[in-house]
């Protein structure tokens, strides 16, 4: 009985330890992005249809698609690791019919970038607020890593 029970722990353990570096695996993918993306699953082999399961998903880097159809400038600001980030910058000015209510900061999601939060920026400017619409490390025109 002993022995049944020492074989299930250690089996526990072991099984313990590699969801763990699994999980490990698909949380450096989660944060990091590729150049390359996802393959359509036609043009990829056995061990790569099977390799996302345990080492995670090559997420792409998003472009950004500058579709705003409203004024606005693209500002850029410095973090304190000199990495400098872009935005876009709508304001309305003072003659503007809409009472300027305020400003807004815009963020998106991941693998994502500012284009991504269009719809959304354009609505908080028509509701007469201004509006900040970043992107983060590693997003949009960005080619460094995220912080680690």
């Amino acid at each position: 009985m002993k022995k049944w029970l020492k074989r299930i722990g250690l089996t526990l353990f072991i099984l313990f330890i590699l969801l763990n570096t699994m999980a490990a695996f698909h949380a450096w993918r989660f944060t990091h992005f590729y150049k390359d993306g996802v393959k359509p699953p036609v043009e990829i082999n056995f061990w790569e249809k099977i390799s996302p399961l345990f080492f995670g998903i090559n997420y792409p880097k998003s472009v950004i698609i500058d579709t705003l159809d409203v004024p606005h400038v693209t500002v850029g600001f410095f973090t304190e690791d000199s990495l400098k980030l872009e935005a876009w910058y709508l304001s309305h000015s003072s003659d503007s019919l809409y009472q300027h209510k305020g400003t807004v900061l815009v963020f998106h999601g991941h693998a994502s970038n500012r284009s991504g939060v269009i719809e959304e920026t354009k609505e908080f400017f028509n509701l007469g607020y201004d509006v900040l619409s970043t992107d983060f490390r590693a997003h949009g025109n960005r080619r460094a890593a995220p912080a680690q």
